[in-house]
């Protein structure tokens, strides 16, 4: 059972059989927090024990936008009962032969942490960055994953829960150009220290609640991750979808312990643990 953990402002002294006993606080934390500050490289196992990453749903939108991207989206769980810890991902898109299409300029993305049995959004608008590909026509796509470390449930102690985020709407500034619609939402964190952040994941739906693309955005999240309740804007990469009921869009904070490695260069290394 999680300990019950309190913020407060000032310094609360006890008074314990006629000894007086300060505990102390930084920054509004509990300092008995029993978050660990990192995960050495070499801790649990290369693969689960049973189970792993599957995904349970996913769909895209193409094209999305006049220059031929594509938005994708998909929902991963985790089905083992070890935490996925740092796993990298990567989307091939098809052509009508089930082929990968080569020259779609997809960049990778990081989860930082995906808890045992959770569920949780991966997304990205892909552009062609090469004539021959931007003349494909994209049928679907997958999604490849590849995690570094696979932990023990306990690994990240009891204090440790997954941040949310209460989704709150979409503005557009302009629908042609993009990088020019914005998402508001609010993060919601029982974490009892700061955590580090990284680019949040927007899946969109349709009006049927069908799975219909997702995006990562420009800003990471660092502020959001840090405490509850913080209000946040992020500039979207690429175009929503037009079909994406705002109502449905969902919204997933990527958050860790310690400082994310960067997705772009970030390689889990094979073990024999």
């Amino acid at each position: 059972m999680k300990r019950k953990r309190w913020r407060v402002i000032l310094l609360a002294v006890v008074l314990v059989v006629g000894t007086t006993v300060v505990v102390s606080w930084s920054n509004g934390w509990f300092s008995s927090c029993d978050i660990p500050e990192s995960i050495a490289p070499d801790v649990g196992l290369a693969t689960p024990e049973a189970g792993g990453l599957r995904v349970v749903e996913q769909g895209f939108s193409y094209p999305a936008n006049e220059w031929r991207g594509a938005s994708v989206g998909a929902m991963l769980e985790n089905t083992s009962d070890s935490i996925a810890y740092h796993t990298k991902i990567t989307f091939t898109l098809l052509d009508a032969d089930n082929q990968g299409i080569v020259g779609y300029g997809a960049e990778d993305d990081l989860i930082p942490i995906i808890m045992p049995h959770q569920r949780i959004g991966v997304g990205e608008t892909v552009y062609p960055a090469t004539p021959v590909a931007a003349e494909s026509t994209v049928t679907g796509f997958r999604v490849n994953t590849e995690t570094a470390q696979w932990l023990p449930s306990d690994a990240l102690g009891d204090d440790y829960a997954p941040v949310t985020a209460e989704y709150r709407g979409a503005v557009h500034r302009n629908h042609k150009p993009p990088n020019t619609s914005q998402l508001h939402f609010v993060t919601k964190t029982d974490n009892c220290r700061p955590m580090r952040g990284w680019s949040p994941i927007a899946l969109f739906r349709d009006g049927s609640g069908t799975l219909i693309g997702g995006t990562n955005t420009y800003v990471g999240l660092s502020a959001g991750c840090t405490r509850p309740g913080v209000e946040k804007w992020v500039t979207v990469r690429g175009l929503l979808p037009d079909a994406a009921d705002d109502a449905r869009t969902e919204l997933y904070p990527y958050c860790d312990i310690q400082d994310p490695p960067n997705p772009r260069t970030f390689e889990p290394a094979p073990t024999s643990r």
